[in-house]
């Protein structure tokens, strides 16, 4: 494997990895915020979408959603990635 697969694969796995803790951190206070109130649901949501849903003290993943927003991450940190190793190997050239 070249190093640009091997970047490109670091940067999914990598995207992966900040979409999973952002929906738990969004999760966690969804239960926070759940338990501290009188609520019968709470709809958890990121970027408007729905990602969980908490009724009756029970959650509800969207894994559709879940994953549709891990794959948006996954591209972002791989586009990121790609466009900083393109800068960095101009400067490298002198250009």
């Amino acid at each position: 494997m070249n190093k640009q697969a091997k970047r490109v694969v670091f940067n999914i796995i990598l995207g992966m990895i900040i979409a999973v803790i952002i929906f738990t951190i969004l999760i966690t206070i969804g239960y926070i915020k759940f338990n501290n109130s009188e609520m019968n649901s709470l709809p958890i949501n990121l970027l408007g979408i729905n990602i969980f849903q908490i009724t009756g003290g029970k959650g509800v993943p969207n894994n559709n959603n879940m994953t549709f927003l891990g794959i948006v991450f996954s591209m972002i940190t791989v586009l990121s990635g790609e466009f900083l190793a393109s800068k960095k190997g101009k400067r490298k050239d002198g250009v």
